[in-house]
């Protein structure tokens, strides 16, 4: 729960409360690549840690309530940053969700190598 906080929080609102945040964080924002590697890290955790915390078998069924909770999670977020830069929903606000959903992909293949790795320890083990 604490990480979807995080994920969610306002930074566009931190970015004018705080000059000192602003001044370390506005020299990466016009940055896509960070921007779209910040996503994903938030994401791939966020798939590690529904899978590791709920127990999730990898079938099907997960990655549905995966990628739902993610596209949630995304639109929640998105909503939220709309709100302190005062704009409508755009297509920018999709890209990022098909980032995150990308992300989510990404951490359910991470979730199935790990999983792999560790039925192949106890096998061996």
């Amino acid at each position: 729960m604490l990480w979807v906080i995080g994920m969610v929080f306002p930074i566009n609102w931190l970015r004018r409360v705080s000059p000192t945040f602003r001044q370390h964080y506005d020299p990466l924002v016009p940055l896509e690549w960070v921007h779209i590697i910040m996503h994903t890290l938030l994401f791939v955790v966020l798939t590690l840690l529904l899978i590791y915390v709920f127990q999730l078998p990898l079938n099907r069924r997960t990655v549905l309530i995966v990628l739902g909770t993610l596209l949630a999670v995304g639109i929640f977020q998105e909503i939220l940053q709309l709100q302190t830069k005062n704009r409508p929903f755009m297509w920018y606000e999709v890209y990022d969700l098909a980032v995150d959903l990308a992300a989510g992909v990404l951490g359910l293949g991470l979730a199935g190598l790990i999983w792999e790795r560790g039925e192949q320890i106890k096998v061996n083990g």
